[in-house]
């Protein structure tokens, strides 16, 4: 005899009974679960996906036709994640397994301020998706809300990837791009140890395997022929100083994936480019201020 989708429901939240409930973290997989499911009869035209993924007994989705190369390009660092929390007309966004996902239609409900998700928003909390924690720290004295994945059993990580598949399948949350260190703090703070150990002002070439001298730039009327950002990307000194004495504001335009020329010439190594950006004004944590995507 069929189990009865509303009892399936009911029963199969953690797929577990237990006597001791938390009804908040059973609530919140219960809308986990419930949306999971919409979104397998959506995509893959099965209507019986809800009994499976209520009762826990499915297996979470796993997602490998990423495109990669588009995906590469998009990334997001710990500072700016930590500015995407709703406030001054930002959006909302949360981070797990460090993919980034735009969560703002769930405001009103599940993330704005003082809602049950809030504490995942601004943050890659994926170590909070498999052990239910949302605050302190868990059985094994890790923070609660830290991305690392230490420790967790296989239910734990398993429970993550439940929460993966939501974000990636959902109708209304969308990947903004992949959490990744900030590139210019890596530069300024990158420095190489010579043979005697002792401190060398050289500086590792990151992202290039090309460590030749980068081409002069022709100035033609002192008007440079490539752009902030190729140039940073390059880290042509020449063409920097023409586009800055030309217009500085040049300097400090967005390109599509909210990158500055800074972030160019701290990706690529050139911390000679990086400190001349600086010094003209540039803000080494400044990324999508009008919150436009």
């Amino acid at each position: 005899m069929a189990i009865p989708i509303w009892l399936a429901a009911i029963l199969g939240v953690t797929g577990i009974i237990v006597v001791r409930v938390d009804y908040n973290l059973f609530l919140m997989k219960f809308f986990r679960n419930l949306s999971r499911s919409k979104a397998r009869a959506r995509l893959n035209g099965n209507k019986f996906a809800m009994i499976p993924v209520m009762l826990g007994l499915e297996e979470p989705l796993t997602f490998t036709d990423y495109d990669r190369q588009t995906e590469s390009t998009m990334t997001i660092t710990r500072e700016q994640l930590a500015e995407m929390d709703g406030f001054d007309g930002a959006p909302l966004y949360l981070s797990i397994k460090r993919r980034v996902y735009d969560v703002s239609a769930g405001a009103a409900r599940f993330y704005g301020e003082g809602k049950e998700y809030s504490n995942w928003v601004g943050r890659d909390a994926s170590r909070s998706f498999g052990t239910g924690c949302r605050g302190g720290v868990d059985r094994t004295g890790m923070d609660c809300l830290s991305e690392s994945l230490d420790g967790l059993t296989a239910s734990e990580l398993k429970e993550i990837d439940r929460w993966l598949e939501l974000y990636e399948t959902h109708d209304k949350y969308t990947f903004v791009g992949h959490l990744v260190d900030d590139p210019v703090n890596d530069i300024l703070e990158q420095q190489v140890v010579d043979h005697d150990g002792q401190e060398s002002d050289a500086v590792i070439v990151a992202n290039d395997d090309d460590t030749s001298t980068p081409p002069v730039v022709v100035i033609d009327d002192e008007t440079p022929l490539i752009d902030a950002h190729t140039a940073g990307r390059m880290g042509d000194m020449t063409a920097l100083t023409a586009i800055g004495t030309k217009d500085i504001n040049l300097l400090k335009v967005y390109d599509n994936n909210g990158w500055t020329p800074l972030h160019e010439a701290a990706r690529n190594g050139h911390l000679e480019a990086v400190k001349f950006l600086i010094d003209h004004g540039l803000d080494k944590v400044s990324r999508y201020k009008s919150y436009v995507f």
